[in-house]
């Protein structure tokens, strides 16, 4: 969650890795990079279709654990955090094919 209502940011990146508009698919097993071009003050990641997890890198190399962001083919899910970011790695949930996730990363600066 954003914890400055007042912050405002003067620009953003979706997804500026991939380049895609919209809503990205993740297949099965694959996993998902987006870079920013410069480390974000805050990003968003909305999730659609099914639960996917998320993992973030404040310098692009290494990365945390997996958080798990929930959605369904009924509504998607958001997280959003003022987490510094460089990047954000995406992955399936359920891996086997029958569930595949999507997402958008958005970056704010």
């Amino acid at each position: 969650m954003i914890t400055d209502p007042y912050t405002l940011y003067e620009s953003y990146e979706v997804n500026p890795t991939t380049g895609t508009t919209g809503y990205k698919l993740v297949i099965t097993t694959a996993t998902s990079t987006e870079t920013f071009a410069n480390t974000t003050k805050a990003i968003m990641i909305a999730a659609k279709l099914n639960p996917i997890y998320i993992e973030i890198s404040t310098n692009g190399i290494s990365y945390g654990g997996k958080i798990q962001i929930d959605a369904s083919t009924l509504g998607g899910q958001s997280f959003t955090t003022s987490y510094k970011c460089k990047a954000v790695r995406v992955s399936n949930v359920d891996t086997g094919g029958s569930a595949n996730g999507s997402y958008q990363a958005i970056g704010l600066r």
